[in-house]
């Protein structure tokens, strides 16, 4: 059994992944290795489709933010916001 985590082996595999959250149409690249390299995973997609950061938000926080899919979203949404994006 393979895990997500696990350090990719052979030559390195892009490819585009594209989702629609908060009314924008989006496109992002990932690689073997990161999580849901191939798609947006169900968990992600629930938490776009039912919350969006406070409009006085000041500093957010990703942890083990992949290919950055929820620190982008809140960085398009709270604009005037410090995101973090952290991830091993």
């Amino acid at each position: 059994m393979s895990h997500y985590f696990e350090s990719p082996t052979g030559p390195e595999r892009r490819r585009t992944v594209t989702a629609r959250f908060w009314e924008t149409d989006w496109e992002f690249t990932t690689a073997n290795g990161v999580f849901s390299a191939d798609g947006l995973d169900l968990g992600t997609g629930v938490l776009l489709r039912t919350h969006t950061p406070a409009p006085s938000a000041r500093r957010l926080r990703d942890l083990g933010c992949g290919y950055g899919v929820i620190a982008v979203a809140l960085a398009s949404a709270a604009p005037q916001a410090q995101v973090d994006a952290v991830d091993t």
